[in-house]
């Protein structure tokens, strides 16, 4: 990290030409030497000598001098920071504030050093490992590859719409079986959400359009089909333009945050692992690499986020090894790596189907969930 870190700020300021506030260990010295000649009189003062005076002054701290800035009448002292001695600062002031942001150690810098600026702290973080973990990744709802459809019951949707909070007589359920090319609806109530009552209903629906693809011979209805394919696939590359534009595709041997599910990291856990980008598969899909193993599943571009800086080499993921993004969240945890236990009882826990009784935990504002929403609707 602290050499990634180094490399990274000679590289910006090379970009910022000569900046009064890097100060490298050669300058840092010259400096200190300068205004001790002035302050002892052993040097005849120069127009350019007058403008280091009021800029910088020299102080001695168990027996090592230090570079400062003139004190005023607050009584403030504040320290140069050479170069060489940045990431150490950088590092000890970021711990002891518990991994704070940027602004608040810009506030805590600031009350004790004069030369590191906005544009180090950012760089800093950017390589801090466990600042990364625990950042919010990408919302979700963004297409990988749009369904497209090409015949009428070729393929279709199921949900169920909780109707519990306002049931009609005994029905309490909405089926809603929808066609993905035509868009045509059937609707079934159901008293409740069981798969033997869900697939009986299928049935029926099956009954009636079939459960096979059904070839139309109708010129009327062919020409209806063929409008439909071609607006569902317009509609399909909007939503890939789109969602290219907003997520942009990400190079091999990028570092990535992959988010850990709430269930498998525990309560002071980060919220996501760091990986590395190991290949990219043609149909746009990612093989991701950790220092644990190689990740089992393929992920789309939309189920992580790509770091600014590269954090993770390509040496650190054993790619012999195969583990389950489970797995790795346990590694990395700082407990067990289990996470919320809650339950689902509509009436008081009595019996070990309830999992907060079965694991001897009492239940949490997170248990109940359905009763709450039913009485949340009245």
């Amino acid at each position: 990290m602290k050499s990634n870190f180094y490399n990274e700020l000679h590289k910006n300021r090379k970009k910022l030409a000569n900046n009064t506030s890097f100060l490298s260990d050669e300058k840092y010295n010259e400096l200190i030497e300068i205004i001790s000649e002035l302050k002892a009189g052993r040097k005849k003062k120069e127009p350019k000598d007058f403008r280091l005076i009021k800029r910088y002054n020299v102080l001695v701290v168990q027996g090592k001098t230090k570079l400062i800035f003139p004190v005023k009448d607050d009584n403030v002292v504040l320290y140069y920071v050479p170069t060489s001695e940045l990431f150490d600062i950088l590092q000890a002031t970021h711990v002891s504030i518990g991994h704070g942001g940027r602004d608040r150690m810009i506030k805590e810098l600031g009350n004790k050093y004069k030369n590191i600026t906005r544009n180090d702290i950012e760089t800093f973080l950017h390589f801090c490992e466990p600042c990364q973990q625990k950042q919010k990744g990408s919302k979700k709802g963004v297409v990988v590859k749009p369904i497209i459809s090409s015949d009428f019951n070729s393929r279709c949707q199921v949900d169920l719409i909780d109707f519990q909070s306002h049931p009609d007589g005994k029905f309490k359920f909405i089926m809603v079986y929808q066609d993905h090319l035509t868009k045509f609806v059937v609707l079934k109530p159901l008293e409740f959400k069981r798969a033997e009552e869900v697939a009986y209903n299928i049935i029926d629906i099956f009954t009636l359009l079939g459960a096979t693809t059904i070839k139309l011979n109708n010129e009327n209805a062919n020409v209806m089909r063929t409008r439909a394919k071609e607006n569902l696939e317009n509609q399909a590359k909007k939503m890939m333009a789109w969602s290219n534009k907003k997520l942009l595709p990400v190079a091999i041997h990028s570092t990535v945050r992959v988010p850990v599910p709430e269930v498998d990291k525990g309560r002071l856990d980060a919220r996501s692992i760091l990986a590395i980008v190991l290949e990219v598969t043609s149909d746009g899909f990612y093989r991701l690499g950790t220092r644990d193993g190689v990740l089992k599943q393929l992920y789309a571009r939309s189920q992580f986020t790509a770091c600014q800086k590269k954090l993770l080499q390509i040496d650190e993921a054993p790619i012999d090894t195969e583990v389950a993004l489970r797995t790795v969240a346990k590694e990395q945890s700082t407990g067990t790596g289990q996470g919320f236990l809650k339950c689902v009882c509509k009436t008081k826990c009595q019996n070990k189907k309830c999992i907060c009784l079965k694991n001897n935990v009492l239940c949490t504002s997170k248990c109940h969930f359905l009763h709450h929403v039913v009485i949340s609707s009245y």
